[in-house]
């Protein structure tokens, strides 16, 4: 298990990095090259989701902020890429009880999943899931179950008809 996931890690890493140089213009004179700054993200972005799997939030979140402050002004603010460290830190600030941190940042990038990839998709159904789990934590039932309700609709939708 160890292997395999270092080698999904890896392997996003790289597909990140390809995308990025064949994507990316050429940087101007004195600067980075954009591909440059989104290796960069992937990279602590990784590094930040293996270290929260590991069971080290107070490890992720520093690679976690620095990816996502890389990602936002490479890409701006709704971009997939941002979208997953926004996700990755609102999980780290729940772990960490920072729940009042944690909200808007689950608000955050369920907004721009929902706009990227539209409302039926497996990453909007991720999103779902982890905000009704902080609304839960929080006490607020009320709230949460129409987000876990509708993320399993989308789940059960997508078994039957595939991604």
């Amino acid at each position: 298990m160890r292997h395999g996931l270092a080698s999904i890690f890896w392997c996003r890493w790289l597909m990140a990095g390809l995308l990025a140089l064949v994507l990316s213009p050429a940087a101007a004179p004195g600067q980075a090259p954009q591909w440059e700054a989104l290796m960069l993200a992937e990279t602590l972005l990784v590094l930040g989701d293996l270290a929260l799997r590991q069971g080290q939030p107070a490890k992720a979140e520093p690679l976690l902020r620095r990816a996502l402050a890389v990602s936002e002004k490479s890409l701006g603010g709704e971009h997939p890429q941002v979208a997953r460290a926004v996700a990755s830190l609102a999980a780290v600030s729940r772990i960490q009880g920072k729940l009042a941190e944690a909200e808007p940042l689950y608000q955050w990038a369920l907004a721009v999943r929902e706009k990227v990839f539209g409302p039926e998709h497996p990453e909007v159904a991720e999103s779902l899931e982890a905000y009704a789990v902080l609304l839960r934590q929080t006490q607020r039932e009320a709230e949460a179950a129409p987000l876990g309700a509708r993320a399993r609709a989308i789940r059960a939708r997508l078994g039957r008809e595939g991604p």
